[in-house]
């Protein structure tokens, strides 16, 4: 089952709740989130409702309902500054609305899982639908954060009972032919 937002409220636990009740789930993949980065830093609040409560309401029935809960985050929750690719261990440190509200979901998802719901964390998810990057940036610049790996990889988590903490990292090999076929081909 695909769900959206006109199937429940991420924002309303009883909505969560009673979706829930009524669906049966094993694995549950929470790709939901606030991503206007810039607009989070004047409306933060509501950035919060989405990329925190809606995680803790979805790890609170992820947890009553016995399903796994895969949530995706972000790079954003640290700094920036670094050098080379983050790790798993790599201390967290958001500079901004945006980073701080996910940071916040996370922490909510580790807590209420125990530790067994995975968390991934990467730069970009995008589709042909919607605004997102792929839409809007140069082939130059996204040559080098693609992760054509991230369907798979997640998918092997759902399978798997590893680290509940994970970093997405990808390669460039093909990237403009899957961008081309993603654009063109719509």
């Amino acid at each position: 089952i695909t769900a959206t937002r006109k199937d429940f409220d991420l924002k309303d636990s009883d909505s969560v709740t009673q979706f829930f009740s009524t669906n049966s789930f094993n694995t549950i993949i929470n790709c939901a989130a606030w991503t206007a980065v810039d607009d989070a830093e004047d409306r933060e609040s509501e950035a919060l409702k989405i990329n925190f409560e809606g995680p803790r309401n979805l790890a609170i029935c992820a947890r009553e309902f016995n399903a796994r809960l895969i949530h995706i985050s972000t790079d954003y929750v640290f700094s920036g500054d670094g050098k080379k690719p983050y790790s798993v261990t790599t201390p967290t440190s958001p500079v901004n609305a945006y980073g701080r509200t996910k940071l916040q979901g996370e922490k909510a998802v580790l807590e209420i899982g125990a530790g067994y719901f995975p968390i991934i964390r990467t730069a970009w998810l995008y589709s042909r639908h919607g605004k997102n990057f792929a839409k809007n940036m140069a082939l130059d610049y996204v040559d080098k954060h693609y992760n054509p790996d991230a369907a798979k990889n997640t998918y092997d988590l759902m399978n798997s009972f590893g680290n509940a903490l994970n970093q997405a990292y990808g390669t460039i090999d093909g990237w403009k032919e899957i961008m081309a076929g993603m654009v063109i081909g719509g």
